[in-house]
This record gives C-alpha cells, structure tokens and sequence, in this order.
C-alpha cells in the first residue's frame, strides 16, 4: 500500500513538472512571436536639416564671342583648350571692299555723334536757372480806416459838447429827459462805431501780412523747385556728353582696327581676353566655313583664381538664406568631394529657388561636370526633441506610442503600447522638436519591427 502511494505521488510531480514546463515555453513561444520595439527617451539637442540637389559645373564667367563681319573662318583653337591672355581664337578672311564700306559707316557714325556732342554742350553752356518774378501783394486801404476813425473822433466830440449844453438846458426845465437820451444814445453808437473801425483795420493789416508770408514760402518753394530742375537738366546734358564722349572712343578704335585690317588684306583675328577654357564651338562650326556677320562662333569660360560656379533648384520652403552662407560641393566626376562653395545668389522661380553657388577647385575641369550640393542647416537648442520614427499621425494630429509595463507575474513583466498626443515644432530630416507630458521613466517607443497601435502588447528588444 504504501509502495503504491509513492508511486501516484512520484507520477504526479512528474506530471506537475510537464504542466510547468509546457506553459513556461509556451509563453516562451508567444513572446518570441510578439512585435519587438526598441524603446528610448526624449532628449534636448538641435535639429539638423539636409538640402541635396544637382548642377552641372559652370565657370566663374563665361565670355560669347560673335562674328563681326562676314567671311571665310579659320580656327586657332579646339574646343576644351586652355587659353592664355592674348591667345588667337579665330580669324575672320573678309573682302577688302567690305571693310571699306563699314569703315565709311563708322566714319559717319562719328561725324553724327561729334555732332550730338556739340549740340549737347551748347545746350549745356546757355542753361541756367529761370528767374521768378517777385509774388506782388497790393497793400490794404489803410486811409480809409485812418479817415473813417477822424471823422467819428470829431462826431463824438461834437456830440459831447451837445450833450453838456442841453444837459444844462433839461435841468433849467427848458428840454426834456427825450433830447439828452437821444444825445447819449448818438455817442454810444459813435462810440461803438470807431471800435468796430478799428478792429477792422487790425484785421485787414493781419490779413495783409498773413498774405505776404504764404506768397514768400511759395516764392521760395518755386525758387527750389526750379533749381532743382536745373540740375537734373544739367545732370542730363553732362550724361549725354559723356556717352557720346565713350561712343567716339569705340569709334576711332573701329575707325584704326578697319584701317589695319585693310592694310594687312582682310584678315581679322580675335584674341582671348582673359584665360580660360574654350568651352564650346557654336553652331557646328568648321573650319573653312563661310560664316554671316554677328555669327555666335564659341563660348569660352574664365577661369578666375581657379573660381567655378554651379546653379541648383531647392524646395521654396527652405526659404531664402544670406549671401555668402556656406555649402557642400562634390564633383562624382573628378572625386572631388566635401569642397567648400557659398551662395553668391538666390532668386525665386516657379515655386522653386534659383541658387548660384562659388567654389573653387584646383583640378582641370572643361565644363559640364556633375555636381552635387549639399546645405545643411542646425537649428536652436530644443529642450525636447525626438527621432522622426518614433512620431506617428493619423486624421487627428501627431501623436507616440510608449511601452507601459504591467505588473510582474510569474511568467515575467508584460508591455504594452500606449498612445500619447504631442504637439510637434520644428521638423528635421532625422529629428522633431516636440511638446508633450509623459510620467518620468516612460519609455518611448522608437521603432517596431511590425505594425502596432494603442494596447498592442510588445515585446522590448535592445537597441542594435
């Protein structure tokens, strides 16, 4: 009997054992099974903001050279050719007929604008500024205030000695009260009379005066308006004088070139006037070839203190930076990377902004190469910002996900996700500032191997 109990004990605890083990690797299997999230937490720092965009390699300037006359071409240059000051590009063989006719145009050309300059300068010489006449103010009748003050002086003297006399004839009972009332009545209008007279004549004189200051500040205001245009006229004629002083320079040099060429039978050479590159030979050009007077021929790029430029197209909502900002500049072609270039110009245009962009190289270009521009902006130092991936959105705004733990059990801690609205700022390429409330120690959720949404339950893996 008691043989058999230990066997039923012994079978049980093996069974026990089994049931232990099952649900522990059961729930093995489950957790392996669920999202797995690497969580962290907000931090302050800056938010930095990458810019790419494509060019094609430009030089610093680039010189169009044209055809002045018609005639046979002949190259000196190929393009892709390195050029010195001074070097011969190409010449020109033109019918010597031909530069005589335009030596004659040019020759009546600087008759015509001698002639101009002449005018101009008489112009010039007999200008001065227009003389005003005096603003006249008639003055006021004055006299007329003077006499009409006289005569009621004398009616109220008159009236006075009136009044004494038949004063003494009403208190002899020989006039009545009626005659000397009617006597004081006449002196107060006398009276009242010379106030009004000369109240008018302070009124009239202060009127006259006032008449006089405001005819002196127009006068005056004329007198500057005419000086004023007198030396924007003067301005003019000195301008036009100038300009066709520079337009008899340019022809007498035509006027000498036309007559060297003459001499020499028609050939006309055009020299490089800056070093640089031959970039381009326009229009299929070949030598030989009969060419039309102010023919494009060739395009060549200076080369400025080994200066380049490139022109690129970023977004508009990049919004416009200063003159001189710094960039990024890569040449795939010739591996150059990480060369320092500046914004020399920024325009917009379409929706987009038109950036010129200066940089320097040491190395042989020819022009057209790729290029590469990378502008990256640092933001303010933010109290709180996040990785773009642990900020998520739907219809209502943006919003995280966290990983909120439960209580322990026996089978371990269990998470889940939990949703978070955040307010969010400034958005980077790789990090946002945000705005929100966690409890201290939450723990962020920054990616998931697979979709998840508010109480999914996770699994939390480290970081890799």
């Amino acid at each position: 009997m008691g043989s058999r109990k230990r066997i039923i004990m012994r079978l049980g605890t093996i069974w026990l054992g089994i049931v232990l083990f099952l649900t522990f690797f059961s729930n093995t299997i489950y957790s392996i099974n669920l999202p797995g999230v690497t969580v962290g937490f907000a931090s302050d720092g800056i938010i930095t903001s990458v810019n790419r965009a494509e060019g094609i390699l430009d030089f610093y300037e680039n010189i169009t050279l044209y055809s002045a006359h018609g005639g046979q071409i002949h190259f000196s240059v190929q393009e892709g050719d390195t050029i010195a000051l001074g070097d011969a590009l190409f010449s020109i063989y033109v019918e010597v007929d031909d530069l005589r006719i335009q030596l004659s145009s040019e020759q009546t050309r600087l008759d015509r604008v001698l002639l101009n300059r002449s005018n101009a300068q008489t112009q010039l010489q007999n200008l001065t500024p227009s003389t005003l006449r005096p603003t006249t103010i008639t003055p006021p009748d004055i006299a007329r205030f003077d006499h009409e003050d006289t005569r009621l002086a004398i009616e109220i003297e008159r009236a006075e000695a009136d009044y004494q006399t038949q004063r003494s004839l009403f208190e002899a009972g020989v006039v009545s009260l009626d005659t000397v009332t009617e006597i004081v009545n006449r002196i107060e209008g006398y009276r009242r009379n010379r106030q009004r007279n000369a109240e008018e004549r302070e009124a009239t004189l202060a009127a006259h005066q006032q008449a006089v200051e405001r005819a002196a500040i127009e006068e005056s205001f004329d007198i500057a308006q005419q000086q004023q245009a007198f030396e924007a006229e003067r301005g003019r004629l000195q301008h036009e004088i100038n300009l066709f002083n520079v337009d008899e320079t340019e022809i007498r040099r035509n006027i000498t070139r036309l007559n060297t060429q003459i001499t020499e039978g028609g050939i006309i050479t055009t020299y490089a006037e800056h070093p640089g590159t031959v970039w381009e030979i326009l229009g299929e050009l070949e030598d030989g070839m009969r060419v039309e007077r102010n023919r494009l021929i060739m395009r060549t790029g200076v080369i400025y203190d080994n200066l380049y430029t490139v022109v690129v197209y970023f977004p508009e909502s990049m919004g416009f930076l200063p003159l001189g900002t710094p960039v990024r500049v890569d040449i795939r072609s010739l591996s150059e990377f990480g060369l320092r270039g500046e914004i020399r110009r920024m325009t917009a245009s379409q929706g987009r902004l038109r950036t010129e962009i200066t940089f320097q190289t040491e190395r042989e270009v020819t022009g057209g190469e790729g290029v590469t521009v990378i502008m990256e902006r640092f933001s303010e130092l933010f109290s709180m910002i996040l990785p773009n991936s642990a900020i998520r959105q739907d219809e209502h705004g943006y919003f995280i996900l966290y990983a909120e733990q439960e209580r322990n059990t026996l089978l371990g801690y269990s998470y889940f996700a939990r949703q978070l609205r955040i307010q969010v700022g400034q958005r980077g390429d790789r990090t946002s500032s945000v705005w929100m409330f966690l409890e201290p120690g939450g723990a962020i959720i920054m990616q998931s191997d697979r979709p998840i949404a508010h109480g999914s339950r996770v699994r939390l893996v480290a970081d890799q």
